[in-house]
């Protein structure tokens, strides 16, 4: 079992140290570690669809569970960025917002499956409990959220680009990075300035990229 663990290690300094020019490279470095992993469990007689045995040895039924979950974890990583190769359109890869949201999706969904299979716990329990957890976080956080949806809205509506030069209300600059909270922009100063997703959406926007004006052109045709 300790291959296992460096396995995980392994997949750990590939997503943290190393620096792929590739999505695709690095997505396949990860996929190898994941079927080497899987491997292991194989080897181990071990399945992340079952408890993991030797519950009379608690070391060993520590970390034999311990490897169940990492499994989980890693077909999330990679499942996660081969639907975002296959779902998202190509501009929308250099955008978190829909990547993050997918992948929140995808981890969550593996979470309960690993709650369920390798602890063996009520999910039924969990889920009603997160619902409450939900909903009290919703309260708190109901400013962060509203970035979050409006920037749903702007990614839908794609008004600007990164790299396009826009003014979002009184605040003209280049689009260098778009997440799924703020839009920062590079002004004409050098400097950069974030603008909430939120005030992004209620404010006028003007593209004065080719781009925008192309844009902006279809639709009033349209």
């Amino acid at each position: 079992m300790p291959f296992g663990f460096i396995v995980v290690f392994l997949d750990f300094v590939a997503w943290r140290f190393l620096h792929f020019k590739s999505e695709v490279a690095r997505l396949g470095v990860r996929t190898f570690l994941f079927f080497s992993l899987g491997y292991v469990l194989w080897k181990y007689d071990l399945s992340p669809l079952h408890v993991a045995p030797w519950k009379g040895d608690p070391v060993r039924h520590l970390f034999a569970q311990g490897l169940e979950l990492l499994w989980w974890l890693q077909l999330a990583q990679v499942s996660s960025s081969v639907l975002a190769q296959v779902i998202l359109s190509p501009e929308l890869h250099g955008e978190r917002l829909f990547q993050d949201i997918l992948r929140a999706i995808v981890f969550l969904i593996s979470a309960v499956a690993a709650v369920a299979y390798v602890l063996e716990l009520p999910v039924g329990g969990l889920l009603a409990t997160s619902g409450a957890l939900a909903i009290i976080l919703g309260l708190a956080l109901q400013s962060t959220l509203s970035d979050v949806f409006s920037g749903v809205v702007l990614n839908a509506t794609q008004p600007f680009h990164l790299g396009d030069m826009v003014t979002i209300g009184d605040i003209q600059g280049e689009v260098i990075e778009r997440n799924w909270r703020a839009t920062t922009l590079l002004n004409g100063q050098g400097n950069f300035v974030i603008v909430p997703n939120s005030v992004a959406s209620k404010a006028s926007i003007v593209n004065e990229s080719p781009a925008g004006q192309n844009y902006l052109s279809s639709h009033r045709r349209s």
